[in-house]
């Protein structure tokens, strides 16, 4: 019997089209450089290798979808929509970073300074070469052995909570180790006369020197800014350990 005389397969042509699907928004998340949003870059290969894998498994399962006794498809479409859901969501709702956002309502505390998860990050030569996870970590070891160093770095603008003074915001990024489920703030409050013309989650390139404020009683390592430029935000906006 002809492929065409022969009835449809429902099942393997559903879950074929799902494993092909699966595979095509993997490798398009990778090539458009937004599954680094997810992950770390260095699983790229796994995620790539992954949908060939899914691809390979797709053609055996074709093979299957004109036969003469076809699957029963009854009781199988539910799960074929649970399947399809996060297909949907992946495929129709724009991919976006961790951003300020994600931070809300969280304090100071949460953005590393003092945190000693980061105190072995590396970090030396010339302090403007230094992103703000190499800040965070050097400020953790000793707070005060940076005073007056220059600072150069970029994150977006976050206001905590408890910050009282107008002057005053945070510039944070967000740090990954493997996942974006891991994810976590490091950020440096900055002291800058106009920073209430600074829009929340707005990225910003930040140039000055280490200096001391005080929140809420506590005195912080800070940058004394001396020139905030707008940016866009960058392709990686993370940061890795």
């Amino acid at each position: 019997m002809e492929a065409e005389d022969r009835p449809i397969n429902w099942p393997a042509m559903l879950e074929t089209g799902l494993l092909v699907i699966t595979a095509a928004l993997l490798l398009t998340k990778v090539s458009r450089g937004v599954m680094i949003y997810y992950i770390h870059p260095r699983y790229n290969w796994l995620v790539i290798a992954s949908a060939l894998v899914l691809l390979g498994i797709a053609g055996v399962r074709m093979q299957r979808i004109f036969v003469e006794r076809p699957e029963r498809l009854v009781g199988r479409l539910p799960m074929y929509f649970l399947l399809a859901l996060p297909l949907l969501f992946g495929t129709f709702i724009p991919a976006q970073p961790l951003d300020a956002s994600a931070l809300a309502g969280r304090g100071v505390d949460a953005l590393g300074v003092g945190n000693s998860r980061w105190a072995n990050t590396a970090a030396s030569g010339d302090t403007r070469a230094w992103n703000l996870l190499q800040w965070v970590s050097a400020l953790s070891v000793d707070q005060r052995a940076p005073a007056g160093e220059a600072v150069l770095v970029d994150g977006f603008v976050v206001r905590p909570p408890e910050l009282d003074d107008a002057s005053t915001f945070y510039v944070a990024r967000y740090v990954v180790t493997c996942c974006s489920a891991d994810g976590s703030g490091v950020g440096l409050p900055v002291i800058w006369r106009d920073n209430q013309a600074l829009a929340d989650n707005s990225w910003v390139n930040i140039e000055g020197t280490i200096g001391v404020t005080t929140i809420n009683g506590t005195e912080r390592p800070a940058i004394i800014a001396q020139h905030i430029t707008p940016i866009e935000q960058p392709a990686n906006p993370y940061l890795y350990p």
